[in-house]
């Protein structure tokens, strides 16, 4: 009885993580949709230089990135929710989305650094605390290699389950 407690409790704290994410997708959302009716027209964007027609693009595609990672995460929370914790299913999203949380870490630390350096090139000043500012996003980094690495406990966990069930 202990342990159906317990498991209650614990989806109950996924669930709690899973409206978090499905709030920070909302909010996502709404900043992309507020960036693109923010743009008087789109022939700004494509009639801007080379240069800034591709921050621009990176910036999009960041915030792209950013969208599907968090949505692939609670897809894989609403698995684990519906179907316990060693699903293939859950163990699938959480690898992607750990793949896109780096690889929006990695694109938005080059377009900060980038934007510094540039900056910097246009007043002739450098100041080191900018560049320590680049890596804000760090913890996106972070979070999808933790992401991974919890994808590698739970995938252990399924190998367990299946041969515990496979055992007679």
């Amino acid at each position: 009885m202990l342990s159906l407690n317990n498991n209650k409790y614990h989806m109950t704290k996924i669930k709690i993580l899973l409206i978090i994410i499905l709030t920070v997708i909302v909010l996502n959302f709404l900043k992309l949709l507020f960036y693109f009716t923010s743009l008087n027209s789109l022939d700004e964007l494509f009639n801007s230089d080379t240069e800034g027609h591709l921050l621009v693009v990176l910036y999009i595609l960041t915030l792209v990135l950013f969208f599907i990672a968090h949505l692939v995460l609670s897809r894989g929370l609403w698995h684990i929710i519906k179907h316990n914790y060693f699903n293939e299913r859950s163990i699938k999203d959480f690898h992607i989305a750990g793949v896109l949380l780096i690889a929006f870490g990695i694109l938005t630390l080059i377009f900060r650094v980038y934007f510094i350096l540039d900056m910097a090139s246009i007043t002739q000043e450098f100041e080191s605390y900018s560049l320590i500012q680049a890596f804000e996003n760090g913890y996106t980094i972070i979070l999808g290699f933790a992401l991974i690495t919890i994808k590698s406990i739970l995938k252990k966990g399924h190998l367990l389950q299946t041969e515990n069930d496979l055992t007679i």
